[in-house]
């Protein structure tokens, strides 16, 4: 009976993972650099890009996994791998952000708590003592969520990690028959 040495997902979440939290800081920092997270437009290719990332990294990730075992893909495999990536993902992605928050644009908070403001009255569905207040209301948020982030990203990319890394693996799976071991 011959027993083949299976490799382990960590390197592979990790490199897949740094690589995509590098993509979406590069992107990020264009964005937040040039304004233009600001224009509605580019505001739904951000959140393309949110959703994107993680699942093309998480293909790639278990493609080349089940490529170097042979190609066998387990369920759980898919999970864990997937799931670190995205937290490695959001880790990365985090830290830029609190650092670009907190370092490089100490105005940036105030400037997207300004664009909410501004989006408000534009819609004028509200009036000013109603603007003033949701803004007053949602400011600690805003605040909290930059200097945070590099606690809040990771832990919403490991819930999407699970989500997507299940959908994906059950679609990329390829259990090894138990009889031929």
């Amino acid at each position: 009976m011959e027993t083949t040495q299976q490799p382990s997902p960590v390197p592979y979440a990790l490199r897949y993972g740094l690589y995509a939290g590098l993509v979406l800081t590069i992107i990020g920092a264009i964005l937040n650099i040039t304004e233009l997270s600001f224009n509605q437009a580019i505001g739904y290719l951000s959140t393309l890009l949110f959703w994107g990332a993680p699942i093309v990294a998480i293909i790639l990730a278990l493609k080349d996994f089940r490529q170097n075992n042979g190609g066998y893909l387990s369920l759980g495999q898919s999970i864990g791998l997937g799931t670190l990536l995205c937290v490695v993902m959001g880790l990365v992605s985090g830290i830029f952000t609190t650092l670009y928050v907190k370092v490089i644009d100490s105005s940036f908070a105030e400037k997207v708590i300004d664009n909410a403001r501004r989006q408000m009255e534009e819609k004028g569905t509200m009036s000013d003592e109603q603007v003033d207040q949701a803004i007053e209301i949602s400011r600690p948020f805003t605040e909290a969520m930059f200097t945070y982030s590099f606690i809040i990203s990771p832990i919403l990319y490991a819930i999407i990690g699970v989500i997507f890394s299940l959908i994906i693996g059950a679609i990329m799976k390829k259990d090894r028959d138990v009889f031929l071991q």
